[in-house]
């Protein structure tokens, strides 16, 4: 059986959510915590939209506070419990259509 190709970077969909807090008036920054449950919702509508397809291809593990995307937690380990701010000029490589995916996921979940 041939493994389907994941569609996304799960650091690229981190970054569109972190940046989509910070230009959202009504929202607040994100936690890292914040993040990784997220990209956990994202992954899990993607799949649900597209019969199993992986948004991600990153490996989901099961922490005591819930899921955890080991490379997204040490791409942000240093901010702790802090929001995260990104760099600016610091951008997603998502394509157009996965924006708006990303976007749908955020207006679902934001507050």
């Amino acid at each position: 059986m041939v493994q389907a190709k994941f569609k996304a970077d799960a650091k690229d969909i981190a970054i569109e959510f972190i940046s989509l807090a910070q230009s959202d008036e009504s929202a607040q920054p994100l936690t890292q915590m914040q993040v990784q449950k997220l990209v956990y919702f994202a992954h899990g509508w993607y799949m649900a939209e597209h019969q199993g397809r992986p948004l991600i291809g990153d490996e989901v593990e099961v922490w005591k506070w819930g899921p955890v995307i080991p490379r997204l937690y040490r791409m942000f380990k240093a901010a702790g419990a802090k929001k995260i701010r990104l760099a600016k000029g610091l951008k997603s490589d998502l394509s157009d259509e996965d924006k708006d995916f990303v976007k749908r996921v955020w207006d679902r979940y934001k507050k």
